[in-house]
């Protein structure tokens, strides 16, 4: 989520590690996987647009016994048809893109937001399975353009046409928590979509205003995309039969305190990988090769310590995590006057404590 009154665009990330999902009480969900995205199939003929193993996921037809009843008002056709939701943010000229490829597509914004960020914001667009932007999609930096690593976006199914989709997905881009304050809800984000649609397992009213309209189904599959080292994979979110009640689907939607300690926990955990990440990549000679396989188990460890310190920003933890690799197992013991460790448990401000830290540090050195 994102306050309306801070950057509009500052980036909410959360972890997007592949942990095994569940049948929950309002929601189902799978995940299939794939050993790795498309490369750039030289020689390969015929040439695929998706990995097999994603496809009946992504364009076959759905189990009618997973559907409510289609009606033809709004359009409904009783035919799913395939979207993506893309984010111009994360995807490098991706409205060039979308006109290039003469697929049917719309900015999730309108008016002035719209016109202003058009560049970097969220597109809900119609795919074809033989279309190049599919294969683009997953296509990894081994192939031409890929943008599966850019985390672009995430897949939706539905019997609605895109219009009446798009009127749909905007009710939950600019959202109230309890309180009344307005945010902006990257829902968009495979990683935030990850972890918000695993934790509604006993929340059918929620999933319900998410896969319904108007008493009638609006999502039949919500998508995620998601990468690991050992493989790629999609985890797709579909309502539990029997879910809807009509006095749930059009309640106002909120954002409820639980989805803000659960995307607050999660954008932690994922600041926390790309530390460690970093860390390994930047620092490789600080990891003596006796200790490389252990490493990401000791370096969260550190961070879970450094934390309990009262560090939080980013660049202030990759500082701690490096000097914990130079100079530890616990860095604080090089001062035998004991003065890092008691800055450590100092109370006061994370920024004026670094600063003493840097100095300490420089001057142990």
């Amino acid at each position: 989520m994102q306050d309306i009154d801070s950057d509009f665009w500052e980036t909410l990330t959360v972890s997007n590690s592949a942990t095994p999902l569940v049948k929950q009480a309002g929601l189902l969900a799978e995940t299939v996987v794939a050993p790795e995205p498309l490369g750039d199939q030289l020689g390969v003929f015929p040439q695929v647009n998706i990995p097999p193993s994603f496809r009946a996921s992504l364009f076959d037809p759905l189990e009618t016994k997973r559907l409510s009843p289609i009606s033809k008002e709004e359009g409904h056709s009783g035919t799913e048809q395939s979207y993506a939701l893309l984010d111009g943010a994360k995807a490098t000229n991706l409205v060039d893109r979308l006109n290039a490829s003469g697929l049917e597509f719309r900015c999730l914004f309108k008016g002035q937001a719209e016109q202003e960020l058009s560049e970097v914001a969220p597109y809900l667009v119609s795919l074809r399975e033989d279309d190049n932007l599919t294969r683009t999609l997953f296509t990894g930096p081994k192939g031409c353009h890929g943008l599966w690593h850019s985390e672009p976006g995430l897949f939706l199914r539905s019997p609605l046409p895109l219009e009446t989709l798009w009127q749909h997905l905007r009710r939950f881009t600019r959202v109230q928590n309890s309180s009344g304050k307005w945010y902006y809800f990257r829902y968009w984000e495979p990683a935030v979509a990850r972890s918000y649609f695993s934790d509604l397992a006993e929340r059918p009213e929620t999933v319900a205003q998410w896969f319904y309209r108007r008493a009638h189904q609006a999502l039949s599959a919500v998508i995620v995309p998601w990468s690991t080292p050992e493989g790629i994979g999609l985890d797709i979110f579909r309502p539990a039969q029997g879910l809807v009640q009509p006095t749930q689907i059009d309640a106002p939607f909120r954002l409820e305190p639980q989805d803000f300690a659960l995307l607050q926990r999660s954008r932690l955990n994922a600041d926390v990988d790309e530390i460690v990440a970093r860390v390994e990549i930047d620092f490789a000679e600080l990891i003596r090769p006796e200790d490389k396989e252990q490493y990401p188990q000791t370096a969260r460890r550190c961070l879970s310590r450094m934390m309990e310190f009262g560090f939080r920003q980013k660049s202030n933890l990759l500082l701690l995590l490096v000097w914990e690799l130079a100079y530890g197992p616990d860095f604080s013991t090089i001062d035998s006057e004991g003065r890092l460790k008691a800055i450590l448990l100092a109370p006061g401000g994370e920024t004026e404590r670094m600063q003493v830290l840097r100095d300490q540090i420089t001057e142990l050195a």
